[in-house]
């Protein structure tokens, strides 16, 4: 049996592939709360996610990746995290490089608004990862 809660999470995604359909075709589920985004060789994974009061982003290594190993690859990094996202984003310790935009999404009205953020806020992290990963300090 699905829950309400899941339901809700998946018609929300249902929606996310219907308004970006170049983007949703590029994520793949990591869990009903997420959608992740592979960018580079190594890869790193720019996570979208939806919880009750906000929608967001993070950073993440590709499944398996120890998430130390990761925060190691980006610290060099602060500067252009920076440059892409704004001054006041914290590398982090658990989610990497999250940022979100606290937004009652229980409220399907909502759901343009989120759905236009995500739309805003990934090619900034899809460009920061592109660009780590060239970067002289990358590994």
């Amino acid at each position: 049996m699905v829950s309400e809660l899941t339901q809700h999470r998946r018609a929300f995604w249902a929606a996310f592939a219907e308004a970006l359909p170049r983007l949703a075709g590029r994520t793949v589920r990591g869990n009903e709360t997420t959608r992740w985004l592979a960018v580079g060789h190594v890869p790193l994974i720019a996570a979208h996610y939806v919880g009750a009061g906000a929608v967001g982003m993070f950073v993440r290594g590709a499944r398996g990746a120890r998430i130390g190993h990761v925060r190691e690859m980006l610290f060099p990094h602060r500067e252009l995290i920076a440059r892409h996202l704004g001054p006041q984003v914290r590398l982090g310790t658990t989610f990497l490089i999250e940022t979100r935009l606290r937004i009652d999404m229980g409220e399907r009205a909502n759901w343009p608004r989120a759905l236009e953020w995500l739309a805003e806020t990934s090619p900034r992290y899809e460009a920061l990862l592109r660009e780590v990963q060239i970067s002289p300090f990358s590994g």
